[in-house]
């Protein structure tokens, strides 16, 4: 916690008054977009990758518990 007595708030005071007060209010630009996004591609790539995923972590369960079942027949 900053205390107004300590050495540490007086520096950062320091600190913000050497900041030009027009960099602090300066005029607000609102910015442009880029450019314009398919998302709708966006999101079919993403379900797409994410059922592979899914699928491929099934499959590796699926494995792991055949080998664990096979050791534990042996």
């Amino acid at each position: 916690m900053l205390v107004p007595q300590t050495d540490t708030f007086t520096t950062l005071l320091k600190r913000m008054q050497a900041i030009p007060l027009l960099a602090i209010s300066g005029p607000h630009k609102t910015p442009k977009p880029l450019s314009t996004i398919d998302f709708s591609n966006l999101i079919l790539h993403f379900d797409k990758i994410t059922v592979s995923r899914v699928v491929k972590a099934r499959e590796n369960h699926t494995k792991l518990l055949n080998e664990s079942v096979n050791k534990l027949k042996l």
